[in-house]
This record gives structure tokens, C-alpha cells and sequence, in this order.
């Protein structure tokens, strides 16, 4: 750009000076002229003894031309010097960017609008494609271009003259035939007509990022692969000694317990052994087949609201064994009405871990708690007042390579990849697992999910019922979007994607709610999202209609209200 406008520059100021001195001269000469009549005149006046007022005239004639050619004189001279002095500058600019566009590493090309022809080239693009200057000039790009690249210049080409500035890449061809990556940014130069004048582009070689970035991708797809295989290997291993160490365990068990060949004491507590380090090897096993499902994407996330209260409940319900046997009390304080939107089955392995844990470092008839912080994440903690983790452990928890497995205040031993693999759950569901802990004082570990609100659309052609609908919603805290009809469902659904719950009416104008379920399936391809449908039909026909289309519950009208949200909250939590 500053090439062009310099280059324009100077043939304008070239043209400026030269008219500029042409003014000078010629009224200098007239000027010139006019004082040598008037000197001219004025001797013959004297000479010929004419009358002194003629002089007079003479002479003041002969003044005014002087003070004419004064004033020319020093209002042009320091004009055209300036303007001199400009084209000399402009001059010097126009010879230091060609110096420049000559030494620079990067590539530079002149093409002309019309034919698409190099106007002028450096010596950087010559040298990037091995060719010389006389040999690159009068040709086009297109003339050195891979064919995998002609549709590409192509079609840039055929913009110069819509738009100022393009970037692209195309494959030029070296001389010696090896493909040269490139990097085009092109401007186009108009003139004060409005067409385009020249195009001029700046070409960057990025034939080794190009090769870099290949490589990269070559050694991603072989990590995968290795990765893949390496998932696999483990997978099928795991699976293949967990049914023998599972009779290992199930034969050594029943001795331990056989009462009518009892074992001796020496026995029993070999086997008690044999069976505690099967108990260890199999859990072992077990946090190994899910690391690898997690890994190879084989675990697919059934994310569902529900209520994390009734969560705890079960999991501390099933740990209360393993708490007795220390005097530990597992308290819920997780409220009723906690909602959390996860997969329930993986996000329970990761609150049972915790809690297991919480049990296995605690000190005997002390509490583990488990309660919930509400706020723009869901974090359910766990928290005990064991041994505590010391400050450099922390940061090691949670890492696959490191073994942090130590045995619990009861010598309970563990795999130590319960809390990687709970981390590994936590990630899929865009959460996070976090530890406070002092050394001595016990620890709460923090189990954290994004907040999801719950998305409905209701759909009725009443008004009314909407209305009614919303007000209840909304009061459990859900986002609702009100459809007046099936066809403004669809679109709505289609503009902004899959709610978690439609609530749908069957009996409305123009398209009813079957026909609006059957839609829905063909457009989503199956991935029908939770429906309820409401209907003042009774009978079991109606109902079997509905969850043969694929809705999960529905509903009388008029509606019940405590029925109704029943039905709801099995969907929202």
C-alpha cells in the first residue's frame, strides 16, 4: 500500500512541479519583457526631450513591473523548492520500501487486476519457488499453483475487485516440481475512479508448519492408537481375571465359613488372607475396567435430574456395614429438594467413594458428614474427622500415575484409583473433584457440578392452561416456554434445541399432540427428549397411544395438581 501511494505521489508532484514551473517562467519572461519596452520607452522619451510627465509614466510603469517580478519571484520560488523538496522525499521513501520489498524474507507480488499477471516480484518469492525474476513476470499465480489449489486462486481471483483485503492458502509448485505451502495476503489498490488498479499480496512460506503440523497429527493418530489398543488390552485382561479371581474368592470364602469340614485356626487365617487380598484384587480389577470404559469413550453420560437428598440415602445405606464396624454415624445433610443434574448411577460411585474413603480414614465412633452448597455449581461435600491428608499429598490424589493408596485408621487397604477414576467422572460431566484438609483434623472433600436449570415447553392451544402450567413450574424453579400450538412447538424446539421436559396437551387445532410426537421422532431421529402428555381422555387407550409413541407418562385433564407434579419432579428432580 505505502508503494503505491508513494509511486502515485511522486508522478502526481512530478506533474505539479513541471506546470508550476512552466507559470514561473513564462510570467517571469512577459514580465521580463514588458520592463524592456518600458526601459525602451522611457530613454526615447528622454531623448527626444519629450515632457517630463510621460517620464514620469514611464518610470512608474517600470516600477510596478519590478515589484510584479518581486513578488513572483518570492511567492513561487519557495513554493517550488518546497514541492522539490517533497518529491525528493517521496523519492527517498519510494527507493527505501523497494529496498525493503528486495531484502525482505517475506514474499512479495504487483498483479494486475484484470489479467491476474505478476506485475513485479522480490527476490524472497523467487527464491521461495526457485524461479527467477524474468521468469515469474507476465505469468500468473495460477501458472505455478498445485492443481489441488486452482479452484482456491480461482475463486480469490475473481474478488479482487469486490474487496479490499483476502487471506488464503494455496500449494504453489517449486521449479523442481515439490509442493511450497503458502500463505496469501492480498489487498487490491483502487483509483480515484473507484476501479481497481493493482493487486498486491505478501507471501509467507508455511510449507515447515504445514509438515509440523502433519506430523503432529500423524503422531496423535498413532498416541490414539496405542492408547486404544493399550484400553483394550487392559479391558480384556480385567475381564478375563475377574471371573477367576470371583471363584477365587467365592471357594475361599466358603471355607472360611464350612462348618461341617471346618479348617483349623492356622487355616482360617491363611484363607482369611487369600480372601482379603481376593477382595483387594478384584476391586483392583473393577476400578480398571471403568477407568478404561471412561477413557475409550464406552461410558455414554445419562445426565437426569434428581434429588440428591434421597442420593446420600441409599449410598449411606449401603455403606452403614462398613461404618458399624467402626462406631462411624454417616449424617445426610444434604436438604430434600437438592437438585442435581448428572448421571445418577456414575455420579453415586463418586459420592460412595468419597464417603468410603471418609470411612476408611476416620477414627472410630466419630461422624462423616455429607451435606450441599447451592450456588452457580452444585458441590455435595463430604467431610470426616480422620488422620487428614498431608499438604504434599494433595496435589497427588487425584493423578492416575502416582500410587497414593495408604491403608485406613483400621488398616482397610485400597487400590488408590478410586479418586483419579472420580475425577475422570467428574470431567465427562464438566465438573470438578476438590480436597480441604489439615493434616490430623480430617478432611471434606467437594464434589461440584455445573447448576443446570430445568428447560420445559409447554404446549396447549389454551391459554389458560398455560399460564396455569408455568405458574407451577416456576415455582420449582424451571424455565418455561410456553407453545400454542404443536407447529410452534416444532419450530420452537428446531430454533433452540432439546428441552429436558414437553408437556404437551393431545387435543389441539391443526395438529394434535400424537402427530406432533411422531414429528418430533422423525426429526430428531429418535432422540425424543422426556414428554408428558396431558389428555381428558380416559381409559388405557389414550395411555397406550402415548407410550407407544414414546412418551414416558401423561396425565388427566383437568389436572390434578398434586398428581400432576408428582409426575414432573420425576423428570426435574
Amino acid at each position: 500500500m505505502l508503494f503505491c501511494a508513494c509511486h502515485r505521489g511522486r508522478e502526481l508532484i512530478e506533474k505539479f512541479i513541471h506546470k508550476l514551473y512552466l507559470i514561473f517562467y513564462m510570467t517571469v519572461a512577459l514580465l521580463s519583457i514588458a520592463m524592456v519596452i518600458e526601459v525602451g520607452t522611457w530613454f526615447g522619451a528622454l531623448s527626444q526631450g519629450v515632457a517630463s510627465v510621460q517620464v514620469m509614466e514611464s518610470l512608474a510603469h517600470l516600477t510596478v513591473l519590478l515589484v510584479l517580478m518581486g513578488i513572483v519571484i518570492t511567492i513561487f520560488r519557495p513554493t517550488v523548492r518546497g514541492l522539490e523538496a517533497k518529491h525528493k522525499a517521496v523519492a527517498l521513501r519510494e527507493a527505501h520500501l523497494n529496498r525493503v520489498m528486495t531484502t525482505s524474507v517475506v514474499g512479495y507480488a504487483v498483479i494486475h487486476p484484470k489479467t491476474y499477471k505478476y506485475i513485479e516480484v522480490n527476490n524472497a518469492l523467487c527464491s521461495m519457488l526457485g524461479y527467477e525474476k524474468e521468469e515469474m513476470l507476465g505469468n500468473t499465480p495460477l501458472d505455478f499453483c498445485m492443481p489441488e489449489s486452482e479452484k482456491v486462486f480461482r475463486a480469490q481471483s475473481s474478488t479482487i475487485e469486490q474487496t479490499d483485503d483476502r487471506q488464503y492458502q494455496i500449494v504453489m509448485r517449486h521449479k523442481d516440481g515439490h509442493p511450497v505451502y503458502t500463505q496469501y495476503n492480498a489487498n487490491t489498490v483502487w483509483n480515484q475512479d473507484g476501479q481497481a488498479e493493482l493487486a498486491f499480496s505478501f507471501v509467507t512460506d508455511i510449507t515447515n508448519i504445514k509438515n509440523t503440523q502433519k506430523a503432529l497429527r500423524e503422531a496423535k493418530d498413532v498416541a490414539e492408537e496405542a492408547t486404544a489398543l493399550k484400553d483394550q488390552f487392559v479391558s480384556l485382561v480385567a475381564h478375563d481375571l475377574r471371573n477367576p479371581i470371583g471363584a477365587i474368592r467365592g471357594f475361599t470364602e466358603m471355607m472360611i465359613l464350612d462348618t461341617k469340614d471346618p479348617l483349623n485356626e492356622k487355616q482360617k487365617e491363611y484363607m482369611s488372607h487369600v480372601f482379603s487380598q481376593s477382595n483387594e484384587l478384584l476391586e483392583l480389577i473393577n476400578d480398571l475396567l471403568d477407568i478404561s470404559k471412561l477413557q475409550s469413550g464406552m461410558v455414554d453420560v445419562e445426565a437426569l435430574f434428581f434429588d440428591a437428598h434421597y442420593m446420600v440415602d441409599n449410598i449411606a445405606h449401603r455403606l452403614k456395614l462398613q461404618a458399624s464396624k467402626k462406631g462411624i454415624t454417616i449424617v445426610n445433610d444434604v436438604s430434600e429438594n437438592t437438585r442435581v443434574y448428572a448421571d445418577e448411577t456414575l455420579f453415586g460411585q463418586v459420592v460412595q467413594n468419597l464417603i468410603s474413603n471418609a470411612i476408611k480414614f476416620s477414627h472410630e465412633d466419630s461422624e462423616v458428614r455429607i451435606f450441599a452448597e447451592d450456588g452457580d455449581v452444585t458441590r455435595i461435600g463430604v467431610q470426616d474427622q480422620g488422620v487428614g491428608i498431608a499438604k504434599g499429598a494433595i496435589e497427588k490424589l487425584f493423578h492416575m500415575e502416582e500410587k497414593t493408596s495408604t491403608h485406613g485408621t483400621a488398616g482397610e487397604a485400597g487400590t488408590g484409583f478410586g479418586l483419579p477414576l472420580s475425577r475422570q467422572i467428574m470431567q465427562v460431566h464438566e465438573g470438578d473433584i476438590s480436597v480441604e484438609s489439615e493434616e490430623g483434623k480430617g478432611s471434606t472433600f467437594y464434589a461440584s457440578l455445573p447448576k443446570v436449570v430445568p428447560e420445559i415447553l409447554v404446549v396447549d392451544d389454551d391459554p389458560s392452561i398455560c399460564a396455569l402450567l408455568k405458574q407451577l413450574l416456576t415455582l420449582e424453579g424451571a424455565h418455561v416456554q410456553e407453545a400454542y400450538s404443536a407447529k410452534e412447538a416444532i419450530e420452537y424446539i428446531q430454533r433452540s434445541g432439546i428441552p429436558h421436559l414437553v408437556i404437551t396437551d393431545i387435543n389441539m387445532p391443526e395438529m394434535d399432540g400424537l402427530e406432533m410426537i411422531r414429528k418430533l421422532k422423525i426429526i430428531l431421529e429418535d432422540d425424543l427428549m422426556p414428554i408428558i402428555v396431558l389428555t381428558a381422555v380416559d381409559g388405557e387407550k389414550a395411555s397406550h397411544q402415548c407410550l407407544a409413541l414414546g412418551a414416558l407418562d401423561f396425565s388427566q385433564k383437568p389436572i390434578v395438581i398434586n398428581d400432576f407434579m408428582l409426575r414432573v419432579k420425576r423428570f426435574i428432580g
